[in-house]
């Protein structure tokens, strides 16, 4: 699915930075705003990114890139998935 796509893009923008915010990962990979709050949401509450507020905060991933499947991303975003 389109949001699958836009996952792994946004894992692709972690994988490169050690924290990143969701503007920065939105203008990076090309992805429309409300579509990067939304999923980073769901990779949250799948323990694949965690989350920093303030005026520093951003994401970032919670495991090493290597560490991490697509069936996880996807998962993530597809909870009907098996």
């Amino acid at each position: 699915t389109k949001e699958c796509d836009y996952a792994v893009r946004i894992i692709r923008a972690l994988s490169k930075n050690p924290i990143i915010s969701v503007q920065d990962i939105s203008s990076e990979e090309c992805i429309p705003m409300q579509y990067t709050y939304k999923i980073c949401r769901k990779l949250t509450r799948a323990h694949i990114i965690k989350s920093h507020r303030g005026s520093t905060g951003g994401y970032e991933l919670c495991k090493k890139p290597e560490e991490l499947s697509l069936y996880d991303v996807f998962k993530a975003i597809d909870t009907n998935l098996q």
